[in-house]
């Protein structure tokens, strides 16, 4: 049986993942639209983008983490 901690705790990870996903996507896109079209987009968002991924790769291991148990049971076929 999960904790309230941990559940608060996973709530948080997936929320800020959530975000952190958005961020990656909208900046990839301008990425994406400045490299086919030439429209520049703002320097800050060219130099947030890795650092972006960066974070969000640890929040998905995060994610994985609290979810150990799930993935073992369903992915692993492992019993409880």
């Amino acid at each position: 049986m999960q904790t309230m901690v941990k559940i608060s705790k996973l709530l948080i990870v997936n929320v800020c993942t959530f975000i952190l996903f958005l961020i990656q996507a909208v900046t990839g896109g301008w990425i994406w639209i400045d490299i086919s079209t030439g429209v520049r987009p703002p320097l800050a968002l060219l130099r947030f983008h890795p650092y972006n991924g960066v974070v969000l790769t640890v929040f998905i291991l995060t994610h994985i983490y609290f979810n150990w148990r799930w993935v073992k049971v369903q992915l692993l076929n492992q019993k409880l």
